[in-house]
């Protein structure tokens, strides 16, 4: 894709919490919890897979 010259718009999500909203876009690391969110992910995948979660890797491939 840098070859080409081709840009993707980055995925973006956001949350309303405690009156106010969180945003979050791909690749972003300047959200002041960052680390926090990053932990509790780590957390909560590690949760996942002591109880048997794997996940699928064909929904991970593009369709043709």
């Amino acid at each position: 894709m840098k070859l080409q010259n081709v840009r993707k718009t980055p995925g973006c999500s956001w949350i309303e919490l405690h009156n106010g909203v969180h945003v979050f876009i791909t690749v972003d690391k300047l959200h002041h919890k960052i680390s926090l969110s990053y932990a509790r992910l780590n957390s909560l995948t590690a949760r996942l897979r002591e109880h048997g979660y794997t996940p699928e890797s064909d929904a991970l491939k593009s369709s043709p």
